[in-house]
């Protein structure tokens, strides 16, 4: 019966070797077979890439939207959110958390700063938000990472 359906809607019939499993594959195989011929997904240029990172880097103590960097990349909002997670793997959301973990990281190494100042300097609302987001991201709490730290590079 769906070699019938199929071959009403002007499609080949399905090669033997390939079954489908499930009623709605068939459907999926007959909207992909002409839908996407000819486009083909790309992420973000090289210097869209670039002035992405840096306009995060240079805002990061702020809050970031995703309507400002996709004007900072010259495209619509979602199609800035498609092309961003092609070329990072991430959404942008996740990239930014990610780049507010890095540079807490860093801060935590670089001298003993308050917590709260961290969080503040890292664009987070405040110390509980700190520590939740960054137990996320790397797995430890960033007092426990930082006493880890300092004791490894003490021996």
């Amino acid at each position: 019966m769906n070699q019938e359906i199929m071959l009403k809607r002007g499609n080949s019939a399905p090669s033997p070797d390939r079954v489908l499993s499930d009623p709605l594959d068939c459907l999926q195989d007959a909207r992909s077979d002409g839908a996407d011929k000819g486009r083909r997904r790309t992420g973000l240029s090289n210097w869209q890439v670039k002035r992405v990172t840096e306009y995060v880097d240079e805002r990061l103590e702020g809050p970031l939207r995703v309507d400002d960097l996709a004007a900072a990349a010259k495209l619509s909002p979602a199609h800035f959110r498609r092309a961003f997670s092609i070329s990072f793997g991430m959404s942008p959301y996740a990239f930014v958390m990610q780049q507010r973990i890095e540079r807490a990281q860093t801060l935590l190494l670089a001298a003993e700063h308050e917590m709260g100042d961290i969080a503040f300097a890292c664009g987070l609302s405040d110390q509980a938000h700190f520590s939740r987001l960054f137990r996320r991201f790397v797995g430890t709490t960033p007092s426990q990472w930082r006493h880890e730290l300092g004791a490894q590079s003490a021996s």
